[in-house]
């Protein structure tokens, strides 16, 4: 781990907290909730976007160009949003999940809702105690005006990991200053782009979370997509992008905002394609649900996609360049300008990587004046490697520039015995293949132990294709095109793979 100036990091997985303390901090008005406050100085000469019961010692803060305030969280909020929809959607046998997309959720205008109910609690905890405390909430005659704190006692609930205070940054000047405020006040502070971390590490009592989804979309209508045939970078919007693209055998890339979910990039990257200015059609190696986020707690547990992996590499295996705040109060952009194309190696090796620092952090981006840094604690090299799948606790990722491959065909393979069962209950099969189907059944059926050989040699066939493909008369690059998000080795259960090209 690395360690950012006097400040000390949470090693989680998952969306990048900042611990920079802990204290109480002014008490402010949570947007579309029913908490007040008191004792508050008239501050009505403010631009109408802030709160009405401002301190005016924090006014400073919101001068410096935020423009997202930061307010209290009211957790009744989440009973009317979050635990509301979970009762209205949710499988009785699964109070924990929900039967609804998670878009919804991250829409809620607390933004407090997260793609598991128990993630409201300490480290998203679920046991026997737990599983009860959400029975007892699903059966609740009226979420839509219940307390928490009525609940908490009424249903034993586990200690909540909901934070303090929440701010919904528009722009780089805005995380900056939210950093700033949390450190005067002493808060921890804890990133949320879509809810999507199931070891609970997008949010964390007491902090200041930073809820990225209203963060500027770099990856959004037809045009995103920048190509490199030039063979220059002068089009790059960051760094040296196109050069090390090509370098690594791609030809173009696309930079994606640090709050957007992998839904938005995919469109931006179709929608690109499909205008027909491109000298070839793209694709993105990214997160297998369209609303995980594509700059945060995915890549930062190291990015796994849906089988694009075996040929293209990992999520970090794509990025060009990051742009991210540290704890430190910097503003910085590291990417590589160096690197070694060593023949051992599929791609080449980074030997050398620059960070600049911008030293005009205003919410126009037009205006940043980037430089060389001169008061880094740690090393780029070092941040380049943390950034890139080291977990979480190393600063807020405000953009990635991810490179792009050329797309192929897709042809989804499905396998083992579950999935002519699956075909069979839908009756997909035709009846040739009906007969064959129950055929297979009845002479299972018959012997168990040629049941057990049989899923033996299916285990194997799989284990073999994908890693030991000469075994079978199978050419190692038709192996590593195909893959998929998870690969079961059970042959009554439907499994399937992907195949491109």
């Amino acid at each position: 781990m690395i360690l950012l100036n006097a400040c000390t990091a949470i090693a989680m997985t998952g969306f990048i907290p900042i611990v920079i303390g802990q204290e109480g901090a002014p008490t402010l008005r949570l947007r579309g909730s029913s908490s007040h406050s008191s004792n508050k100085e008239d501050v009505s000469d403010l631009p109408e976007f802030f709160p009405t019961n401002m301190n005016k010692e924090d006014v400073e803060f919101y001068l410096e160009g935020m423009t997202s305030p930061i307010t209290v969280v009211n957790k009744d909020d989440w009973v009317h949003q979050c635990a509301r929809t979970f009762q209205e959607y949710s499988n009785p046998s699964l109070p924990h999940y929900i039967a609804r997309s998670n878009f919804y959720l991250i829409d809620e205008p607390s933004g407090l809702c997260a793609d598991a109910l128990t993630c409201a609690f300490d480290e998203c905890q679920y046991s026997k105690t737990d599983y009860h405390s959400l029975v007892c909430l699903g059966n609740q005659t009226d979420l839509s005006s219940a307390s928490y704190d009525d609940l908490a006692s009424t249903c034993n609930f586990p200690p909540s990991s909901l934070p303090d205070r929440i701010t919904f940054p528009k722009n780089a000047a805005d995380v900056i200053s939210a950093i700033k405020y949390a450190k005067k006040h002493n808060l921890q502070v804890s990133i949320k782009s879509t809810g999507h971390s199931y070891s609970g590490s997008n949010t964390k009592a007491g902090s200041l979370m930073l809820n990225m989804r209203d963060y500027v979309k770099y990856a959004s209508g037809n045009d995103k997509i920048i190509e490199c045939d030039g063979g220059t970078s002068d089009d790059d919007i960051l760094g040296d992008s196109c050069n090390l693209a090509k370098a690594r055998g791609k030809n173009a890339y696309i930079r994606v905002g640090g709050g957007q979910t992998w839904s938005d990039v995919y469109i931006a990257v179709n929608a690109s394609n499909a205008v027909g200015n491109l000298s070839r059609e793209y694709a993105i190696g990214g997160g297998a649900a369209g609303s995980v986020g594509s700059a945060g707690g995915w890549l930062s547990g190291g990015g796994l996609s849906i089988g694009y992996e075996r040929e293209h590499g990992l999520g970090v295996d794509q990025v060009l360049e990051l742009e991210v705040a540290l704890p430190s109060g910097h503003h910085v952009r590291v990417f590589p300008t160096e690197w070694d194309a060593n023949q051992d190696y599929i791609t080449p090796q980074t030997t050398k990587v620059t960070a600049l620092c911008n030293t005009n952090v205003v919410a126009n981006e037009n205006n940043w004046k980037w430089q060389s840094c001169t008061d880094l604690s740690v090393s780029p090299e070092d941040l380049w490697v943390a950034l890139r799948g080291g977990g979480a606790g190393y600063g807020v990722t405000l953009s990635v520039t991810y490179q792009l491959f050329e797309q192929t065909p897709i042809q989804v393979i499905y396998m083992g015995l579950g999935a002519l069962t699956a075909g069979n209950q839908t009756g997909a099969l035709d009846d040739e293949a009906k007969d064959a189907f129950e055929s297979i059944v009845a002479t299972l059926s018959a012997s168990g132990t040629l049941l057990e050989e049989t899923k033996r040699i299916f285990t194997q066939f799989v284990i073999d294709f994908l890693f030991a493909p000469e075994k079978i008369g199978v050419s190692k690059e038709m192996s590593l095109s195909c893959g998929g998000p998870a690969t079961f080795f059970m042959f009554e259960q439907a499994t399937f793979i992907g195949c491109w090209n």
